[in-house]
């Protein structure tokens, strides 16, 4: 903006300078024209350029003698020159005037040039804070995702937990209830004979032997699912820990695109900075 001010100033000077030369000329012109006119005792007629003036005398009578064709001449021709000179200043004024009437334009449409970078300068700021504020709101997000994973991880280890305390309960009331039949079953084997007493002891023992074997199978399924359970839990906290890796590599990167924005806006103010030095170097070569 001060250098569109400065450009119409000095383009303001110019233009009262070519006037007051346009002004000179003009008084110069009367002067002359005032001179040429004025009603002397002899007429002074031009003589060639590097001699004196030659003036006519008057006779006796009041009659002027005629000049010699030489001097005529040489006064057209001098007149004649005289108009060419002006009409050539006037046309270098006018030259000149429409020369600082282009360059005042041309200063205004390199100001607007440089205010229409300015607005693109700010807008291209505006949205690397538009992607910061993005970057923050997604790192933010993952934040809340790492505490809500983190979350869910300790209910799945409280699950873990009551669905263990839950299989010991089944276990013993199972251990109750087989102990119970056991007892009936031995209520009965003493209220029948002997013989049939020892049947049923037999019986009872392969029964035994074969809930002792169930058992077995149960407790060995029971530990297979516990090792289940606990190999998910460790896939669970793996597949945790890789997203949250992936996040902070996530962050990571977005932080170097922020600063090679930055870079980049640094790199096009110094690209504009140096447009308008190489400008201003043109200007004054000019």
């Amino acid at each position: 903006m001060s250098k569109l001010l400065h450009d119409i100033r000095r383009a303001e000077l110019v233009r009262r300078e070519v006037e007051r030369d346009r002004e000179q000329r003009r008084s110069s012109a009367d002067e002359n024209i005032a001179y040429e006119s004025a009603p002397d005792s002899g007429e002074v007629i031009e003589a060639p350029l590097g001699g004196p003036p030659v003036q006519a005398y008057s006779g006796p009578d009041g009659h002027r003698p005629r000049a010699t064709a030489d001097a005529e001449r040489r006064a057209l021709a001098t007149a004649r020159a005289r108009k060419a000179a002006e009409s050539a200043g006037a046309a270098q004024a006018t030259a000149r005037a429409e020369a600082d009437r282009n360059a005042a334009r041309i200063a205004m449409q390199r100001a607007e040039m440089e205010r229409q970078a300015e607005l693109r300068a700010q807008g291209r700021i505006a949205a690397n804070a538009r992607a910061i504020e993005e970057a923050q709101a997604r790192q933010q997000a993952e934040i809340e995702a790492q505490a809500a994973a983190h979350a869910r991880a300790a209910a799945d280890q409280q699950a873990i937990e009551t669905a263990h305390a839950r299989l010991g309960a089944e276990n013993e009331a199972q251990q109750h209830l087989a102990a119970r039949r056991k007892a009936d079953r031995a209520a009965e084997a003493v209220a029948k004979s002997r013989a049939a007493a020892e049947a049923r002891a037999v019986e009872a023992a392969k029964a035994r032997a074969a809930a002792e074997q169930k058992a077995l199978e149960a407790e060995r399924d029971r530990s297979s699912a516990e090792a289940e359970l606990e190999r998910q839990a460790a896939a669970r906290l793996e597949s945790e820990s890789s997203a949250e890796a992936v996040a902070r590599a996530r962050a990571a990167a977005e932080v170097s695109a922020i600063e090679a924005a930055k870079a980049r806006t640094a790199a096009e103010q110094e690209a504009v900075d140096a447009a308008r030095a190489r400008e201003r170097a043109e200007t004054e070569l000019q």
